[in-house]
């Protein structure tokens, strides 16, 4: 059974707007919620060794460049803000699995990290 994601997006940069909405069909949503103390912390983000992650957003009650992540072996990318990747083009960006992420706190206080991954199962 499918589960829809519905997401919209709205940006105002002085008079210039950008708005979008759309759907998203997926089979089965993962939600993790996490604490990232100082140090490196390895978050499964899905089951199995293959990328079928189409919907994956990560949210932080800290941002900035003490917090960082990386998915298979990519660049580090700062979590500076809250980051959302939509379609599966977007979330390759991450890497070839998305199976799990690795975050790199260099502050001193520690990150509660939510991340929901919308995913196929086949």
């Amino acid at each position: 059974m499918s589960v829809a994601i519905k997401w919209n997006f709205n940006a105002t940069a002085g008079v210039d707007t950008v708005n979008a909405t759309s759907s998203l069909s997926v089979d089965a949503i993962d939600r993790v919620e996490v604490a990232v103390p100082p140090g490196t912390t390895t978050v499964q983000v899905q089951p199995g060794t293959t990328g079928k992650v189409h919907f994956l957003s990560i949210a932080s009650s800290v941002y900035g460049t003490n917090l960082v992540y990386r998915a298979d072996s990519n660049p580090a990318a700062t979590l500076d803000s809250y980051h959302v990747f939509v379609g599966p083009g977007a979330v390759s960006l991450l890497g070839a699995t998305q199976q799990s992420l690795m975050f790199i706190n260099n502050g001193v206080l520690t990150a509660q990290v939510s991340i929901v991954a919308g995913r196929m199962a086949t």
